[in-house]
């Protein structure tokens, strides 16, 4: 298995986070018909196009992600969109913003199957 990124999670780490903070923010960028056909039933999971999240501004930006210690995790089909969604928030200064790699996929195929498949 390759190391993870400074901006990316493995699977297990954020099952365990998110079974015990049922609240932590989860920022779905997939698209609107994706999540028809597969999607995490959280109350934190908030979703947000990859394409719409990169034309938010700074102060929009902030005022969803922290440059504290509380971490966003983001979350895609793979992991590819996260990844680079992950990338360019570290570059824009929120370092706690982590990519789920593997994406939902991986997550119903190994955690939980009724999340749905595509």
């Amino acid at each position: 298995m390759l190391p993870l990124l400074d901006h990316e999670v493995s699977l297990e780490f954020f099952q365990i986070a998110l079974s015990e903070d049922p609240h932590i923010l989860v920022v779905d960028v997939r698209e609107i018909w994706e999540l028809q056909l597969s999607r995490l039933d959280y109350p934190s999971v908030t979703n947000i196009p990859v394409g719409k999240l990169m034309a938010q501004n700074l102060a929009e930006l902030e005022s969803l992600f922290s440059r504290d210690e509380k971490f966003a995790y983001i979350l895609c089909h793979h992991g590819i969109r996260s990844e680079r969604i992950a990338r360019w928030l570290w570059s824009l200064g929120f370092k706690n913003s982590l990519s789920v790699n593997g994406g939902i996929d991986l997550y119903a195929r190994k955690i939980d199957p009724t999340v749905g498949f595509y």
